[in-house]
């Protein structure tokens, strides 16, 4: 058996040559920077509520750490909940993207010439399901970053184009 840290590129290339089979293109979606930042505005408050049910899980079943009002409990009893809160929350956010809220089927989708087989629909949403609830389980601090890198890419981006896009100031038009 491969060591772990080759496991992710052996997995990439098997999923690579996989897809070069498959006969479709993807293309982006039409006002997809709207979509984005509306889907990531509903990402973030399925991420928040995911989080408090979390904490409330970890508390009604003694996994949250000592309990300050509770004289009879020791200091070291339910002191580490990592890993029963990263379960919890895996579980959670991807029973959420399961019913429909994901985030690259709001920026990307299949070309309308081609007609995706089965095994093309499925990938790409087993794989936005994957992305999208291991995105909500990573938490508001992830996912604050990841909206500050996108939305500086976007800015950098615009930057680039600049003069090319230029925006005129109505008040210095004036002058």
């Amino acid at each position: 058996m491969p060591s772990k840290p080759l496991i992710i590129p052996l997995l990439i290339l098997v999923f690579g040559v996989l897809a070069s089979f498959l006969d479709v293109e993807l293309q982006t979606v039409a006002g997809w920077r709207d979509e984005l930042w509306a889907r990531l505005a509903l990402l973030l408050t399925m991420t928040v509520l995911i989080e408090r049910s979390t904490e409330v899980y970890l508390v009604a079943t003694g996994q949250n750490g000592p309990d300050r009002y509770r004289v009879s409990q020791s200091d070291s009893e339910g002191a580490d909940a990592s890993q029963p809160a990263a379960i919890a929350t895996l579980m959670l956010g991807i029973a959420v993207a399961l019913v429909g809220v994901g985030l690259l089927d709001a920026v990307v989708e299949f070309k309308s010439d081609t007609t995706p087989g089965w095994y093309a629909r499925t990938t790409f949403k087993g794989v936005d399901v994957v992305l999208s609830g291991g995105l909500m389980a990573g938490g508001a601090k992830l996912f604050h970053g990841l909206a500050t890198t996108i939305q500086g890419g976007l800015l950098t981006l615009s930057h680039k184009v600049g003069p090319t896009a230029r925006r005129t100031d109505p008040q210095k038009e004036d002058e």
